[in-house]
């Protein structure tokens, strides 16, 4: 990691009187804090900054962790190799001069897409560094391929999509017997909630490749199309159940979490709808500005999760998903943790001086993530991987001056600002994870001391 540079301790301080009070995050289902504007489109009213371009890409260069190991089991390697032998099966099939048995060249170039494609992802793999990745990157190369596949299968007039549709329907079943048969048990409360809000999500998303992207194809679509997109949202939804049964069957332990999952997190829930009650809905109720036009904040974000994520929280519940119900309870608490500290602060959102406000403000988040061991507490990992997104979001925004080829003044000012935003408030939410960690593992224990 790298040090502090160009500052000592009575400039950091000075900084962080001066720096923003806003928070660039969002929920896993949100993209990074860059795809919203801080600013409305009058770009005329965003202040020029006299900063050397240079300097301000260096600190997007400034290197980022790799987020934390988001699954703390071990995955064998059979199972990582099995998922690549299924890719590698599926493209084999495909001859490499498709100009014979495939005349018309639009589908042969959807076919080399769909293979490049899913080559690319084999690549991937062998770059990972975990078995999580690993699948994660196999989930996308198998659906690539199967695409290829199936196209190829069309063309050979040895596939139709109704074939397709059949496996979707035995996958449905499938899956809702898995989740059906799910016993959410372990041998360790942190690590059993992780591995099964995985299975979960895992569940979730292989029920929308076998509904609702099923139900998009077009009646009147191509042969070729429906099935590239059929074959390949169908092995997509297969690979996960299998991940899925994979980590359900090898989790060691046998105690079970279920109803402590699901009463710690109605616990957590109910505590923080109360505390949500006393958050403002609106940025202007909760910060100073010193901008004119300043219209939509990282604050309005973590706001908005503020009054949104009780009712995330009540439908994973509804919906029997308890380890998923608990994660999001996780980042409700870390929200409200983090605005209590912002609170705490009657500093404004100023302009930045020069590039070192940018990088002493991502450094300073960089430091507290060094800080924070994972230790025993696994579920540190949901806080320590939401702050690493906050900072590549802030290094995103520097990285649209380069990209889009904008000066540091209207759009660009916006950009730096944006980034000096995410930088601080990053060092912020990671200031708050050990406390947010120790109020959820309270509830989980009061919870499995009183049986529940």
């Amino acid at each position: 990691m790298n040090g502090r540079t160009g500052t000592d301790q009575t400039k950091v301080t000075s900084r962080r009187r001066v720096l923003a009070t806003t928070a660039a995050l969002a929920s896993a289902t949100v993209s990074l804090s860059g795809c919203l504007s801080v600013f409305d489109d009058d770009e005329e009213e965003l202040p020029a900054l006299d900063l050397d371009e240079r300097d301000v890409l260096a600190v997007a260069e400034i290197e980022v962790p790799a987020q934390a190991e988001r699954l703390p089991v071990d995955l064998s390697s059979d199972h990582v190799e099995a998922s690549r032998d299924r890719s590698e099966s599926l493209l084999s099939v495909i001859p490499e001069n498709l100009t014979d048995e495939v005349p018309n060249e639009a589908v042969r170039r959807t076919i080399i897409e769909s293979q490049n494609e899913a080559q690319d992802s084999l690549e991937e793999v062998s770059e990972a560094s975990s078995a999580s990745t690993k699948l994660s990157s196999l989930r996308g190369a198998r659906r690539d391929a199967a695409a290829a596949e199936g196209m190829y299968a069309v063309a050979a007039e040895d596939r139709t999509r109704e074939d397709a549709f059949e496996e979707a329907a035995i996958l449905r079943d499938e899956r809702a017997d898995l989740k059906e048969t799910l016993s959410l048990s372990g041998e360790d409360a942190q690590k059993t909630a992780l591995v099964y809000n995985e299975v979960e999500r895992l569940l979730d998303s292989a029920e929308r490749f076998l509904g609702s992207e099923l139900d998009q194809i077009a009646p009147m679509a191509s042969e070729v199309e429906a099935v590239r997109v059929a074959a390949g949202a169908v092995e997509r939804a297969h690979s996960q159940l299998e991940d899925a049964t994979y980590l359900d069957e090898n989790q060691p332990g046998d105690e079970q979490f279920t109803e402590v999952y699901r009463s710690a997190s109605e616990a957590l829930l109910a505590e923080s709808e109360s505390r949500a009650e006393e958050v403002p809905e609106e940025a202007d109720d909760f910060l100073d500005t010193d901008f004119d036009g300043l219209i939509r904040t990282d604050v309005d974000r973590l706001l908005r999760a503020t009054h949104n994520d009780p009712d995330r929280i009540q439908s994973f519940l509804d919906d029997g998903q308890v380890a998923r119900a608990l994660r999001q309870a996780y980042w409700l608490v870390h929200t409200l943790d983090t605005l209590d500290r912002l609170d705490e602060r009657d500093d404004v959102l100023v302009t930045p001086d020069s590039a070192d406000d940018l990088r002493d403000a991502k450094q300073e988040a960089l430091d507290e993530v060094d800080q924070l061991d994972i230790g025993d507490d696994s579920l540190r990992i949901y806080g320590i991987n939401r702050v690493i997104n906050v900072i590549s979001g802030g290094d995103w925004h520097l990285e649209q001056l380069e990209e889009r080829s904008v000066e540091l003044d209207g759009r660009g000012s916006r950009y730096a600002i944006e980034a000096l935003v995410s930088y601080v408030v990053a060092g912020e939410l990671a200031r708050t994870i050990p406390e947010t960690t120790e109020t959820v593992l309270d509830a989980i224990e009061e919870h499995r001391d009183s049986g529940s």
